[in-house]
């Protein structure tokens, strides 16, 4: 693939933050207290969309369940967590910002959670600064698998999207990416790409440092 990048766009959830884990594990513990089945594949759905269409989609899938009340409660016990052990870090995630910043390159965050939560947590790890622009789920009208997500992170940082490269772990991420035109570099979290993924991914890696090769090989 011969096309150069002038700017990149994260994902922050399973990308940044190994955070995916930390939501199925207290997604696990809740369904156990509550009688959730099946509440694995139900989250797999979740991965990459807003609050608003996770609940939508769990209302869905336990319709007989106060499931807003049950979704606040899970969120409580990840923040819990979180508070008591701070936001865990994918391996080699402030060293792929740290990279691109020495190169020069604009870098944006396009993330599906609120836009509160993720100012939060950016800050927390000392973020925040590496980021041009971001672009929250609350922010938009709709979430990813649509592209509206990335198009704006590409129209705030003034780069056509076919010149940026979108890092993302999730299925609905890569096909809101790919849907925008952009070069597409997946670095799997909690689920492996399948044939329909596979076919979106102009770059697959096996973790950020990877990636981080990846992307300035690109530029």
């Amino acid at each position: 693939m011969e096309k150069k990048i002038r700017a990149v766009v994260f994902d922050m959830d399973g990308v940044l933050f190994d955070t995916e884990r930390l939501c199925m594990d207290s997604w696990k513990a809740i369904a156990e207290k509550h009688g959730l089945e099946g509440i694995e594949e139900v989250n797999y759905r979740c991965i990459g969309r807003t609050l608003t269409d996770t609940r939508r989609i769990l209302r869905e899938a336990y319709p007989d369940k106060d499931i807003d009340a049950i979704h606040d409660e899970r969120r409580m016990l990840e923040r819990s967590i979180m508070a008591e052990k701070g936001v865990p870090l994918k391996a080699g995630a402030e060293d792929i910002l740290k990279t691109l910043k020495a190169a020069g390159v604009p870098v944006a965050l396009a993330s599906s959670t609120r836009q509160v939560t993720v100012e939060s947590e950016l800050k927390s790890v000392g973020f925040y600064d590496y980021f041009d622009t971001i672009v929250c789920g609350d922010m938009i009208e709709r979430s990813k698998p649509h592209p509206d997500i990335y198009l704006a992170a590409c129209e705030r940082l003034g780069i056509s999207p076919e010149n940026a490269a979108a890092v993302e772990d999730s299925f609905n991420g890569i096909r809101s990416a790919k849907a925008a035109g952009m070069v597409t570099v997946m670095v799997p979290d909690i689920i492996q790409p399948d044939d329909e993924i596979l076919k979106l991914v102009d770059f697959l890696c096996g973790d950020l440092d990877t990636a981080a090769q990846t992307l300035i090989g690109l530029i």
